[in-house]
C-alpha cells in the first residue's frame, strides 16, 4: 500500500521481512533500489503508527542493519524523540540468512517493555547491536541503501577508466583520420562525445528516478527505453526542418542545457501526484513528462553530421564509435556522481554538457551534406 496516503495514527505494528530483493544484495546499483528504507519512508513508517506503534525490519546484513539503525535514529531524532530509548537491534546466530531485526518504536521503550525486550534477548540467544553505522542514510536523492562502505565500488572506477581509455584511444584515431585539420577535427569530435555523455546521463538518470513513480523495476525500464527510443527517433527524424541551420542547433542544444535544470523537480512532481493513479496513468504520464526532453535530444547528432564539412566526412564511423565511447562513460559517470552527491546535483553535469556542445557548435562548417539515405535514417543514440 502507499505509506503516503494512509491516515495517520492508524496501525501498532508495520513489519518489513523479505523487503529488498536479489539484486539489492549483491549490491547492484542501478535499478534495484526499492526505495522502502529511504529516510522519507522511515518518516511515513513512524507517521502511520500509533503511539507506541512500532515498525519492525529484518535484514540478512550487518552494514545495512547498522545504516538502518542510524537511518530510524535521524528520522526520530528531527521528530523530537530520544533515538538512543526507542531503537532496538539484535542478531540471531540460529536464524539464516535474515538474522538481524531492527525494532524501531514510535516514542521511547517504558521501563516494562526495556525489561521484556532484556528477556527475550536473553533467552532466546541473541546478540545486542550496540552502534549504529557511519554511512550516511540513503534518501529519494540518494537512493543507494546498500551503499554501505562509502567509496565507490571497484567495478564502477572500473568501467570508468576503460571507459575513459577507450575514449582517448578512439579520439587519438579521429586525430590521425582528420589530420588534414586537426583542430577542427578534435573540437568536433568533442562536441559529439559531450552528446553521448550527455544523453545517457539523462537516461540512467531517468530510469533510476522514476522506479519511484512506477514502482515496478522492469516495467519502468520498458517504460523509459520505449520513449526514448520513440521520441529520440521522432526527433531526429524532424531535425531537418526544426533546426537545419548551425544557429538553431546552438540554440536548440542550449535550450535543451536549460530544460535538463526541471527535470528532477519535474519528476518530483508526478511522483507527489500520482500515488492514487492506475498504474496505466502513472506509466502514461511519465512517458509524456520525458517525450519532450528526449524528442529534442534526438535532434542535435543527426544534425551535426549533416553540417561536417567534406574533409571531415570520414570521420563518421569515428564519431559513432566516440559517441558510444561517450554514452558507456556517462552511465557510469551518472551513478557515480549520484553515490555521492544525489540526482538534483547530477543532472547539472548533462546540462552542462549541453552548453559545452553548444559552444564548441561553431566547429561545425556551415556547408551542408546531402542527405543520403544513411543520413537520413541515423538514430541520434550510439
Amino acid at each position: 500500500m502507499c505509506w503516503r496516503l494512509a491516515p495517520e495514527a492508524r496501525y501498532d505494528l508495520v513489519v518489513l521481512v523479505l523487503a529488498q530483493s536479489l539484486a539489492g544484495n549483491l549490491r547492484e546499483y542501478a535499478l534495484s533500489e526499492n526505495y522502502l528504507y529511504m529516510r522519507e519512508a522511515f518518516a511515513d513508517y513512524l507517521r502511520v503508527l500509533r503511539p507506541g506503534g512500532a515498525v519492525a525490519l529484518l535484514v540478512n546484513d550487518d552494514l545495512l542493519q547498522r545504516k538502518l539503525i542510524r537511518t530510524a535514529a535521524e528520522v526520530l531524532e528531527a521528530q523530537g524523540v530520544d533515538a538512543a530509548s526507542s531503537i532496538a537491534g539484535v542478531t540471531s546466530a540460529l536464524d539464516s540468512p535474515y538474522d538481524r531485526l531492527i525494532l524501531v518504536n514510535s516514542q521511547p521503550f517504558s521501563t516494562a517493555q526495556r525489561a521484556q525486550l532484556a528477556t527475550e534477548v536473553r533467552q532466546r540467544g541473541y546478540d545486542e547491536v550496540q552502534h549504529a553505522s557511519s554511512a550516511e542514510p540513503a534518501s529519494d536523492d540518494r537512493p543507494f541503501v546498500f551503499h554501505t562502505r562509502g567509496a565507490i565500488p571497484r567495478a564502477l572506477l572500473l568501467l570508468l577508466a576503460t571507459a575513459s581509455a577507450l575514449l582517448l584511444v578512439a579520439w587519438s584515431a579521429v586525430g590521425w583520420v582528420g589530420r588534414a585539420a586537426p583542430r577542427q577535427s578534435a573540437v568536433t569530435s568533442g562536441y559529439f562525445v559531450l552528446l553521448g555523455v550527455a544523453f545517457m546521463m539523462v537516461e540512467v538518470l531517468a530510469l533510476q528516478k522514476s522506479i519511484l513513480i512506477i514502482g515496478y523495476p522492469t516495467l519502468n525500464l520498458a517504460v523509459i527505453l520505449a520513449t526514448f527510443l520513440l521520441a529520440a527517433g521522432l526527433g531526429s527524424a524532424a531535425s531537418s526542418r526544426i533546426a537545419p541551420s548551425l544557429r538553431r542547433l546552438r540554440l536548440l542544444v542550449l535550450l535543451l542545457g536549460a530544460l535538463l535544470l526541471l527535470l528532477v523537480p519535474l519528476l518530483d512532481a508526478v511522483h507527489a501526484r500520482s500515488d492514487t493513479w492506475p498504474l496505466a496513468l502513472r506509466c502514461m504520464a511519465l512517458a509524456a513528462l520525458l517525450f519532450p526532453f528526449a524528442f529534442l535530444m534526438g535532434m542535435p547528432f543527426p544534425v551535426g553530421i549533416r553540417h561536417l564539412p567534406p574533409h571531415l566526412v570520414a570521420m563518421v564511423p569515428w564519431i559513432w564509435g566516440l559517441n558510444g565511447t561517450g554514452s558507456i562513460l556517462g552511465s557510469a559517470v551518472a551513478v557515480a556522481v549520484v553515490l555521492e552527491a544525489g540526482f538534483r546535483v547530477t543532472v547539472l553535469l548533462p546540462a552542462l554538457a549541453y552548453v559545452l556542445a553548444a559552444v564548441l557548435t561553431p566547429a561545425l562548417e556551415s556547408t551542408r551534406l546531402p542527405l543520403s539515405g544513411s543520413a537520413k535514417s541515423m538514430n541520434p543514440r550510439a
